[in-house]
């Protein structure tokens, strides 16, 4: 956790067992409740989501940029009701979200913003990283990221009055060391059911090396994702992915549009065809709100 406040200088940092974890407790922190809403991308891990419904509080899922694949503002806006309490701005492959007009939307409306940076750590928008814009950040340790191990992720925030919720969510709503004694915690945030959501010492022992080493990591991405886009020019089928000004990329991801038009098959197809070949490529996620669980919830709110 120190080493997170001194990467980012964020003066709060709090661990979890899962980003998943990390992402119920941001929503929970912020008191959200049933007949809260929540803007999230429909574009992304269910759990960015789902955390929503675990507060008893229904996503809305607006539409995404067309080049960046981020929640596009305009659809934001239009999404805001007097029952919406949060934003989760999901910073997708590795791109940052258009995080500077979402802060400001959220702070015209009294909303949490909250960034689910599991796949940019280390992103920068506008020379600011990734996770430290909205009221919290949320980075991801699980086996396929940029720093891993196994399974884990951590909470950064400006707000300490959020660090002590987090810690309280986190914990079983108790013991949080050095601070209030548990009287004045159960008086004070009677609200909180925590969980056990504790990252543990061996996966912190494990993640320590490698969040030293995050620069040298996207470093390397940043090299492979060039050499990819340069070679890639002369297949007009397929589009590189496109880097918002002023910002960088760190490229969890190297999403691609494929454009049908030009070769006559399928997306589906396409995939399947260079996949028999040894390339391991893969389509994306369903757009969220087909699935099961949020056609339930939704009740007919997505833009």
């Amino acid at each position: 956790e120190a080493d997170f406040c001194r990467y980012f200088g964020s003066p709060h940092a709090v661990s979890f067992n899962s980003a998943t974890s990390a992402l119920h407790a941001c929503l929970a922190a912020g008191k959200l409740d049933e007949g809260d809403e929540v803007i999230v991308s429909p574009y992304t891990m269910c759990a960015s989501a789902t955390a929503a419904i675990m507060c008893g509080a229904t996503p809305v899922f607006v539409d995404i940029e067309p080049d960046y694949f981020c929640l596009k503002v305009e659809h934001v806006a239009a999404a805001i009701t007097n029952r919406t309490k949060a934003i989760v701005a999901v910073n997708i492959f590795g791109q940052p979200a258009d995080l500077e007009p979402l802060a400001k939307l959220s702070k015209q409306n009294n909303l949490f913003l909250i960034e689910d940076n599991s796949q940019a750590p280390g992103a920068r928008y506008k020379g600011k990283f990734t996770g430290t814009i909205g009221h919290m950040g949320v980075f991801s340790f699980n086996r396929h990221k940029t720093i891993q191990c196994g399974e884990g992720g951590i909470v950064i925030s400006n707000n300490p009055e959020l660090a002590y919720r987090l810690q309280l969510i986190r914990n079983h709503g108790e013991v949080v060391q050095g601070d209030l004694p548990i009287e004045k915690q159960q008086s004070e945030h009677f609200d909180i059911i925590g969980f056990n959501y504790r990252l543990t010492e061996l996966q912190a022992a494990i993640t320590r090396p490698q969040f030293a080493r995050l620069e040298q990591l996207n470093n390397h991405r940043v090299e492979l994702a060039e050499y990819f886009t340069e070679r890639l020019k002369e297949y007009s089928f397929l589009l590189p992915p496109k880097i918002r000004n002023t910002c960088s990329h760190v490229y969890y991801l190297y999403p691609m549009i494929y454009q049908k038009e030009y070769l006559g098959i399928s997306r589906d197809v396409f995939v399947k065809a260079i996949v028999a070949e040894g390339i391991p490529i893969a389509n994306y996620v369903q757009p969220l709100y087909r699935l099961p669980i949020y056609r339930t919830k939704l009740d007919g709110k997505s833009n």
